[in-house]
């Protein structure tokens, strides 16, 4: 069996387990969830150390995925109290590994072109406005909510940072997801902090898992 069989196995069953799992958020079905959210990162680690081969892996992605994990164990548990701050300590960590990874992915910082300058707005916005929202609702959990928005904010500039050294899709693919992670993470606290979000799971699931994957998927096509 090739690597390249055994790396579309591994897509196909995270794509499936990602399915299966936002089909339990839909149903609220606990059991589901429960059995499908732990495989979601190891299996994307499994596609990207396959599609990427050993020999090439960049392995703070794979440490960022590893602290994912640890972040979707605790938010599964539960979103409240010392869970709350597991996750996000995780989450935290992982953004930070994320940065690195990115960092070590840019070849020459000096090639970024200056109308790139311009694709920083949308996370600025994204994060400025609920930060605007938010800001007298955190109460003690203000200092490590801000600390956090400030890291994942930093991760999506060094995705963004990556424009001259890759371009087209290779980079595309990985900004997006970086993106994609800051919307999943803005409903969480939008939900949290300020108004309850009807079915909010089912949408910080779709745009976590789709994130996770267009940073893995942009950095395979990175090569």
């Amino acid at each position: 069996m090739t690597e390249q069989i055994i790396t579309n196995i591994f897509l196909a069953l995270f794509v499936i387990d990602f399915l299966v799992h936002i089909y339990s958020e839909i149903t609220e079905n606990k059991k589901l969830r429960y059995a499908t959210k732990p495989l979601l990162m190891p299996l994307l680690i499994l596609y990207y150390i396959f599609g990427i081969g050993v020999m090439n892996v960049n392995w703070f992605i794979v440490l960022a995925l590893i602290f994912s994990l640890g972040g979707d164990l605790s938010l599964m548990i539960g979103r409240e109290g010392k869970w709350f701050m597991y996750g996000l300590g995780s989450f935290l960590f992982g953004q930070i590994s994320y940065i690195i990874g990115f960092a070590l992915t840019i070849s020459n910082i000096f090639l970024f072109p200056s109308w790139g300058i311009i694709l920083i707005m949308p996370e600025v916005v994204i994060a400025g406005s609920l930060y605007f929202l938010i800001n007298d609702k955190m109460g003690k959990l203000k200092i490590p909510t801000v600390v956090y928005m400030l890291v994942i904010s930093t991760m999506s500039f060094f995705a963004l940072s990556r424009l001259g050294s890759y371009m087209g899709v290779a980079f595309l693919l990985v900004w997006l997801g970086s993106l994609s992670f800051i919307i999943s993470d803005a409903i969480i606290a939008f939900d949290k902090f300020y108004k309850d979000i009807p079915k909010d799971r089912v949408y910080v699931m779709i745009t976590y898992g789709l994130a996770q994957f267009l940073i893995v998927q942009g950095l395979l096509m990175s090569l």
